[in-house]
Parts: structure tokens; sequence; C-alpha cells
């Protein structure tokens, strides 16, 4: 994938066997999947669509059999799931992506390039309609759950329904992914949660297995609030020295100036007040230079 559009999506893709017989059923096709997960559309999703099948399509080519004539490149079906807070709300054609002069539309809207991507949006589907075998429901209604704040709602239609999966020796690892991710992406759960979970459980494998990632969570959380302290204090300290430094300079400070001052969260942007403060010429100055960032 592009490195600029990592940060705004993940993608994958998979090839499919297609069922029947003959060379159409050896060859198979592929399925270009892209998670959009975001908590808005982002109407390039469409754009990272083309670029990811040409990529892969490029990466076929590369490595066909060789000598193999004719060559035609193998069918990619786009597919993009879903799961922000709002629903979808943009055009699933990409040849909607692109504007063409309406007074030339006639004449160029053949050249454009044309498909429509598969959509699943989470967000518009009820939780207890996902259908899918039990490991594809609990993780997509994880992914709705964690995105709307619904996670109890997720435990009590989709995890606990499905606690016979939790049992199965082989799904430990598939647990700890689950709640690696839940504990990462929502602010709802707690270790108390996971404790809550581990004693309705019968099986004493999977029940220990969530009850070590409660306890490192736990532990994690820990060493996570004291470097948040740590970093707040430093700021702290830096807000202080950059009002003594404007108030030595153009006298007290109005009220306006320390609030500005107390909304700069960054280090960047308190590393950038306190060179405004060196070089301003009034507070009004100051507050033109550290409100420009």
């Amino acid at each position: 994938m592009n490195e600029r559009l990592k940060v705004h999506f993940s993608d994958l893709l998979f090839s499919v066997e297609v069922a029947g017989s003959g060379e159409e059923a050896r060859e198979g096709v592929f399925l270009y999947l892209l998670f959009e997960h975001k908590s808005w559309v982002d109407v390039r999703a469409r754009l990272q669509l083309l670029v990811g099948m040409v990529q892969a399509w490029e990466r076929w080519y590369r490595h066909r059999p060789s000598g193999e004539q004719p060559v035609r490149l193998p069918f990619i079906l786009p597919f993009v799931l879903y799961h922000g807070a709002r629903g979808w709300m943009v055009s699933t054609e990409f040849s909607d992506f692109v504007k063409i002069p309406e007074c030339l539309r006639g004449d160029l809207e053949k050249h454009v390039v044309k498909f429509e991507h598969v959509l699943v949006d989470l967000h518009a589907m009820p939780m207890e309609e996902i259908r899918g075998t039990a490991m594809v429901r609990l993780i997509l209604g994880l992914l709705k759950a964690v995105s709307e704040g619904r996670e109890k709602e997720w435990t009590e239609k989709v995890l606990t329904p499905a606690a016979d999966i939790l049992t199965r020796k082989d799904a430990v690892d598939f647990i700890r992914a689950m709640f690696e991710y839940l504990v990462r992406a929502s602010d709802n759960v707690s270790p108390s949660t996971f404790r809550e979970w581990a004693d309705n459980l019968t099986d004493e494998t999977t029940r220990k297995a969530i009850m070590t990632l409660a306890e490192r969570f736990i532990e994690e959380g820990r060493q996570e609030g004291w470097q948040k302290g740590e970093q707040e204090g430093w700021r702290k300290g830096h807000r202080v020295a950059i009002l003594e430094l404007v108030e030595l300079r153009f006298g007290v400070a109005p009220e306006e100036v320390r609030t500005k001052l107390n909304l700069l969260q960054t280090d960047a942007d308190l590393r950038e007040a306190l060179r405004a403060g060196s070089h301003a010429t009034s507070y009004g100055h100051f507050l033109q230079l550290i409100s420009g960032r």
C-alpha cells in the first residue's frame, strides 16, 4: 500500500477459488479488501482501491508463469469494510470521483475508469444481524461496538451467545488478539471487565488467558499513567516559564493569554510558544504567533 495512505486504510488481498472445473476454476479470482478505519468517511477509499488493484495486477504480471499467452489480468473484486461512527455517505462508483466538464461529458465519460466496489457498512447493520462464522460475528460485532461505544451490548448480544468458542484450546490466540484490540481501541473497558468475563467461563485455560491479559493491561496502565504524569509535569513547567517570560517583557498577562497557554497540549506547540514569547513585540503579536500554528 502507498505509505501516505497507510494511516487511513488497511488492506488485504485474497485469492479465491471458483466453484466448478476447468481452467477458470484453476485460475480463480482475487478479493481486494480495504478496511476504512477512520471515524468518518474518506472519499479517497475509491482511489486507494484503484491503486491497490493496479499494484496487485503489476505483481501478478511480473510473477505469472513464463510464456503464458494470451495475457489477461485476473478479476479483482474491490471490497470496503467500514466501521466508522457514522454511516457511509459517498458513492461506491469510482467514476463519480472524477470531475468531467458538463459540456464535454458526452465525449469524455467513456474514457473514465469505471468500477463499483462492494460495501459492508457495519454502522448500518444491526449487531444481531451480522452473519458469518462465530469468529466472523465476534470480530465484525467488535469493530462495530467499539466505533459506536456499544461494547456492553456486544458482550450481551454477540460474545455471550458465542461463549463456547472461547473454550476451544485453539482459540487462545484469537481471544488474546480480540481483547487486545478492545483494550487499545475502546475507552469503555477496564481490567475489571475482563475479570467479569473470566468469571463466567468454565474452561480453565481460557479463564487463565483472559486473567493474564487483565493483569498485563493493569501494569501497562500504571506505566502509561506514570509517563503521562511526567509529560504533563514537563508541559506545566513550560507553561509557567512562558508566562513568566512574556510578563517580564510586557507586564501582567491578560486572561486570554493564560487561556491560550493552557490550551497548548503538545510539546511542539509549547516549544513554539516559547520562541514566540522571545520574539513577539506585544501580547497581541504573541497571540497571533501562537494562534497561527
